[in-house]
């Protein structure tokens, strides 16, 4: 399957080293990927979004960022993989120091004891790794339950579910179910960090399908351009200036320092 994804995607142009283009939704399956979609968005409404709520009315705030931290802090053995894939010996002995820090000082995580010693987290994952390298992002892709996607990152995610290290420690350790946990702890708190935000989107877009695309590819190529982890709320840029969402679109001429800021399209 991979390798069936990965030639879909090698046939395209990558970004890397090009002027920047309009956006092209570059969507062929759009009719299957609306019908994915509202089946996601059942789903969310259902299930996930009452979730969100609960777990914020009933989890102190204090507890809620003990969590984020030891989520964010168990996906930095991958991060670090990835970078030195990438050829990013920099930046993957900062997120080695970072992990052991936070490891050891940090109570596996729970405190980001790194930040504070100008370590701030980083995260890049596979699909970032496939880009480095050249593979163009490929069709637009809604996957069940992990939303909008690609087929250059859909195959990074299948990469990632067996070549994680975290989880191939949980399942040696028969604990299986694991892997499991860490992902629904990890979308739940996503979730409730963007409560307010997707509520936004959702009663102000004509067409949601359409704006979570174009979000999507916007928020995708600043993660893959700059490696920051970005929540839907916003962060800081790789200058260290706060944005808003959307994010600033990056310049893929390779020959700035700085990254062009776009209005949302």
């Amino acid at each position: 399957m991979v390798a069936c994804l990965l030639g879909l995607a090698a046939a395209l142009p990558s970004s890397a080293g090009e002027e920047p283009q309009p956006p092209s939704f570059n969507d062929p399956l759009e009719p299957l990927n609306r019908l994915v979609f509202a089946i996601n968005e059942a789903l969310d409404t259902i299930i996930l979004r009452p979730a969100a709520i609960v777990y914020g009315t009933i989890v102190p705030d204090p507890v809620r960022r003990g969590v984020r931290n030891v989520v964010r802090h168990l996906t930095l053995p991958f991060t670090f993989v990835n970078d030195v894939a990438q050829g990013e010996w920099r930046r993957s002995g900062d997120t080695a120091q970072r992990f052991f820090i936070n490891t050891m000082v940090g109570f596996a995580g729970l405190y980001d004891v790194a930040a504070k010693e100008g370590l701030p987290h980083r995260s890049t994952d596979f699909g970032s790794t496939l880009a480095s390298w050249g593979v163009g992002d490929g069709p637009y892709l809604v996957l069940p339950i992990a939303g909008p996607s690609n087929v250059r990152d859909a195959a990074g995610l299948l990469v990632q579910g067996v070549a994680d290290p975290v989880d191939i420690a949980f399942r040696r350790a028969d604990m299986d179910h694991m892997p499991l946990i860490r992902s629904g702890v990890a979308t739940i708190d996503f979730r409730h960090t963007n409560l307010e935000a997707l509520d936004d989107f959702k009663a102000n877009a004509l067409d949601y399908y359409a704006f979570v695309r174009a979000l999507y590819r916007q928020r995708r190529a600043f993660e893959v351009e700059s490696s920051t982890e970005m929540y839907l709320k916003g962060g800081t840029d790789s200058e260290g200036e706060a944005y808003p969402y959307p994010p600033p679109r990056p310049d893929f001429t390779r020959g700035g320092q700085s990254l062009e800021r776009r209005p949302a399209q």
